[in-house]
């Protein structure tokens, strides 16, 4: 009885460390995350004339802190969707992942493109492809979101057949 106890303490504990081990993983992988979007802003903080050149001259991280530049008015930058989308396009063309991903949740919500939930689950999944972790979700939801849209088009929009009556 007394060894049956020490194991289930044992076994307690060890799943234990594992789950926290698995939970501080995921926050360290959120973290670095976060991290590489504030060093890009910081970048773009300090020299943007620098960022541009860089971009035109087609370098592709340079493109993704321009667009993030414009969509979430860095370095003093006003706000244009529009421009931020261009950017991003330029980025995710050359295989970006976070491109893809910020130019997808553009497409998603319609902010500086045509909503088009089609070119945004097209966009989630290059990102995804990519092991980017925010892709993955996002794809998770705008599945769910469109499964959604279809079901609600399938029960209220029935064809009208007799048109004579």
């Amino acid at each position: 009885m007394k060894n049956l106890v020490i194991t289930l303490v044992t076994l307690v504990v060890c799943v234990t460390g594992f789950a926290v081990q698995t939970t501080q993983a995921a926050d360290i992988a959120g973290y670095l995350e976060y991290k590489k979007k504030l060093d890009a802003q910081e970048r773009a903080n300090k020299s943007l004339e620098t960022v541009e050149t860089r971009a035109l001259n087609g370098d592709s991280q340079a493109q993704y802190e321009l667009g993030m530049t414009y969509r979430y008015e860095w370095a003093k930058v006003e706000k244009s969707n529009r421009e931020a989308a261009l950017w991003f396009r330029e980025a995710a063309d050359a295989g970006h992942a976070e491109a893809q991903f910020e130019l997808g949740l553009m497409y998603e919500f319609g902010e500086g493109v045509p909503l088009n939930l089609r070119r945004a689950q097209k966009l989630y999944q290059q990102a995804a492809r990519q092991d980017l972790r925010e892709a993955r979700t996002s794809l998770a939801l705008l599945k769910g979101k469109m499964l959604k849209v279809e079901q609600y088009i399938r029960n209220h929009h029935k064809p009208y057949y007799d048109k004579d009556k």
